[in-house]
């Protein structure tokens, strides 16, 4: 597939000319691409498409219309033995993976502008490593069939996981929610089957971990929660641990919300160097 060269002598996707890339259609051109790798997916050996430092970059002040066009939309796209490589880039338009199938697929290092949804599916190792969220990602209804990575990811606008199945670990070590106006939370509900981890994460929003079932052990040591906590209904068959540091900020710094089924705690939670003056005392 031949693309279009700007002035510079650089690819469409890796031009840094926002004129360039919305009269060549660069969204488009995306689209195309993908649709073509997908139809050539078929051999028995995994194969890398590294399309790392994208610059996938349009103005924000554009018709309706042309924001629809400029979605980047991975419908029909099933990559089964093509790893998918789009790190080191950036994207100001809405991503959405509607039941997409990828052998695996690494955005790490990279940042949304607009708001990623993954809606259905299933997924191999999936890395969001070190990138950026500047607006909401929502996963939803999605199995992730292999390890999956937040670590450093930071995010601006909160994050939803809902009905999601993680079959492998997934990490959220060193992550930053930030509180910014409107108000966001992080509201989680999914099925954990290994090592869960949230160490040294800080939340200053809302995290409402909401029926989950974790059956693998749960990390959350030297996070720090600047604002509610809420665990509602778990099922817990492992270690659920909740560790504060022993020098510096307190782990709660508001009110924590345990909502427990005995019947449903098959494991141990785990308290160190954590104050329960700060659990709501209808749940201690």
């Amino acid at each position: 597939m031949e693309l279009p060269i700007d002035s510079s002598g650089r690819c469409i996707f890796h031009s840094k000319d926002i004129n360039f890339k919305i009269q060549k259609k660069i969204i488009g051109i995306f689209k195309k691409l993908l649709l073509a790798i997908n139809s050539q997916d078929k051999t028995s050996e995994k194969e890398f498409l590294n399309l790392t430092e994208l610059w996938l970059m349009l103005p924000k002040d554009e018709e309706d219309e042309e924001k629809k066009e400029q979605l980047i939309d991975f419908k029909g796209v099933h990559l089964k033995t093509t790893k998918l490589f789009l790190n080191h880039s950036k994207f100001s338009t809405k991503i959405v993976f509607p039941i997409s199938d990828f052998v695996d697929v690494s955005f790490s290092n990279c940042v949304f502008y607009d708001e990623v949804e993954i809606l259905g599916g299933r997924l191999g190792s999936t890395s969001f490593h070190r990138s950026e969220f500047k607006s909401y990602l929502n996963i939803e209804e999605t199995i992730f069939e292999d390890f999956v990575d937040f670590s450093y990811a930071q995010f601006y606008r909160g994050l939803n996981i809902g009905n999601a199945k993680f079959e492998k670990q997934v990490v959220f070590p060193y992550c930053k929610f930030f509180n910014n106006d409107p108000p966001s939370i992080v509201n989680i509900n999914g099925y954990f089957h290994e090592f869960t981890d949230f160490t040294e994460c800080i939340f200053e929003v809302f995290l409402i971990l909401s029926h989950c079932i974790f059956e693998g052990e749960v990390n959350f040591t030297g996070t720090i929660f600047r604002t509610r906590f809420f665990v509602t209904k778990p099922l817990i068959k492992s270690n659920f641990f909740i560790k504060g540091k022993t020098n510096g900020e307190s782990i709660f710094q508001d009110l924590v919300d345990f909502d427990l089924n005995p019947e449903e705690i098959e494991g141990r939670i785990i308290f160190e160097n954590a104050s329960f003056l700060k659990i709501n005392h209808e749940h201690k």
